[in-house]
């Protein structure tokens, strides 16, 4: 379905994942100089690749040796994975081909990811790291709690550039609870509007049921922020990134592995929301905290009915029937949970297996999610030009597009660009 390439829109368009990419200054000019010396030993030297089993320094250890992850001097050549604005992900792969170190510049630039919002219409955007989540597998807690509030101090002078539309997100060291509350208050005087977590298969301290968390579940409530999951692509953990990178999988598997790697690139993030939406349901965390907003990221919308639907079946399965072993923390049915208080990515590249019908029903739990700057991200056109070939009504769009996320993120639902219609040329 060929798209019209929309640019201007009557409402705030809001994307709840613009992530950036860390430069070595996290490291190098944030970090408290105390904990320098403890890089090597914490984020780790030279390791293989998962995807080519060559040596490489981990993205962790590049940065914080002072290598940007945009040259072929960095953690490996960006191979054509970099965002194009108003192309769609085959246009982007075939352009970037030509140019395989290319970098979208607003990933570490600030005032260049505000023009390239202004080109494409986005009026403001939750700010995410990326490099950084590598720490929730990092042994050395105090080292990540210093980390933590390095990348985070990053992140606030990057938002200033305009503090209207760019909103950072925390990075919590929850690995040490007590730390993690200190940071949480920290960054919400600083005007943070959220915090970011693994899924339940890679979460630092067991899935996100178990009480440990449960201080911090109670503190994000009273504060009204919302959580994001946001899955691991770390094959350490045991997570579906692991098992689709076990060697079993692709390297002794000349027939299916390319299969398992495509696989681990582009649905992994999808097999760990699955699992993590299944856990924080059947297993009480949403019922425990009912107020708790919860929402996905990069896996799309387009899987959520189908495991609503076996989820319910679960959870009116009796305990002695079929799985004896079950054992139902829940109160209140998955599909209500997700009414109620969890929202999932509308990316709008995904048009073809979506109804009106369908959007029209899910439009309360939607938000617009970017993944700008990664190759295969979705640009505003790509969403609003999908829900408007498939004739979703007006109301729908405008919350799918960014009312929804406003609420959300208790951010003003204001225009920041500009408001003409119009129709980019290229």
């Amino acid at each position: 379905m060929a798209l019209e390439k929309i640019t201007d829109f009557e409402y705030p368009v809001i994307d709840v994942d613009l992530h950036i990419m860390e430069p070595p200054a996290v490291f190098s000019q944030y970090l408290d100089p105390q904990y320098r010396d403890r890089l090597d030993s914490a984020l780790g030297g030279p390791s293989n690749n998962p995807l080519s089993g060559e040596e490489s320094t981990s993205p962790l250890g590049a940065i914080a040796h002072g290598t940007e992850i945009n040259t072929k001097s960095g953690y490996m050549t960006n191979r054509g994975v970099g965002y194009r604005a108003h192309l769609e992900s085959a246009e982007a792969w075939a352009e970037n081909a030509k140019d395989p170190d290319y970098f979208f510049p607003g990933s570490w630039d600030p005032k260049v990811r505000l023009e390239l919002m202004d080109a494409e219409g986005i009026d403001k955007g939750i700010v995410r790291n990326t490099i950084m989540a590598g720490l929730c597998s990092v042994e050395d807690t105090e080292f990540v709690v210093a980390a933590c509030r390095a990348y985070n101090d990053w992140i606030r002078d990057y938002c200033n550039a305009d503090p209207d539309r760019l909103f950072p997100e925390a990075l919590l060291p929850v690995g040490d609870m007590d730390e993690a509350i200190k940071e949480l208050e920290r960054t919400a005087d600083m005007g943070f509007k959220g915090t970011v977590m693994p899924g339940s298969t890679a979460a630092p301290k067991g899935s996100l049921s178990d009480p440990y968390y449960d201080p911090l579940w109670a503190r994000l409530q009273e504060m009204g922020w919302p959580l994001c999951i946001h899955a691991t692509f770390n094959p350490a953990l045991d997570s579906g990134a692991q098992f689709l990178l076990a060697t079993g999988n692709k390297a002794a598997n000349p027939v299916a592995g390319p299969a398992y790697i495509g696989m681990f690139l582009n649905l992994n993030f999808m097999f760990d929301n699955i699992v993590t939406l299944g856990e924080i349901t059947l297993a009480g965390m949403c019922d425990k905290f009912p107020d708790l907003n919860i929402y996905f990221i990069e896996a799309g919308h387009s899987w959520v009915g189908e495991v609503l639907y076996r989820l319910d079946k679960l959870f009116h399965c009796p305990p002695t029937d079929f799985v004896p072993e079950i054992a139902h923390w829940a109160k209140t049915p998955p599909t209500e949970i997700f009414e109620r208080q969890i929202f999932v990515p509308f990316e709008g590249g995904d048009q073809h297996y979506m109804s009106d019908m369908g959007m029209n029903a899910l439009s309360k739990n939607l938000v617009w999610a970017s993944d700008i700057p990664h190759w295969d991200a979705d640009g505003p056109w790509e969403g609003v030009g999908a829900l408007r070939a498939l004739k979703v009504d007006s109301e729908a769009e405008r919350a799918i597009m960014g009312k929804n996320a406003a609420k959300l993120l208790n951010v003003p639902y204001d225009k920041r660009v500009r408001t003409s219609k119009a129709t980019a040329t290229a």
